[in-house]
């Protein structure tokens, strides 16, 4: 099963970009593609991180942004 990984571009609620990866769930530890996923750093009211968030699946989670590898989903 092929899963869609989104982004929409800050400030704009229509641009959405959409690929596809093979990754049915999203999972703590998984790794996102390099291309074809929007990276958007964490506002700073959240505090000062290293991380980079997007969504994936309707799911927002924390990435380390070197490895694109998944830290966190956010509940």
């Amino acid at each position: 099963m092929l899963s869609c990984v989104c982004g929409v571009a800050a400030g704009e609620g229509a641009g959405v970009a959409c690929i596809a990866v093979c990754a049915p769930v999203v999972v703590v530890g998984g790794v996102l593609p390099e291309a074809g996923v929007i990276y958007y750093d964490v506002p700073q009211t959240f505090g000062v991180t290293p991380y980079r968030y997007t969504v994936v699946n309707g799911q927002t989670v924390l990435v380390e942004p070197r490895t694109r590898r998944i830290v966190q989903v956010v509940e």
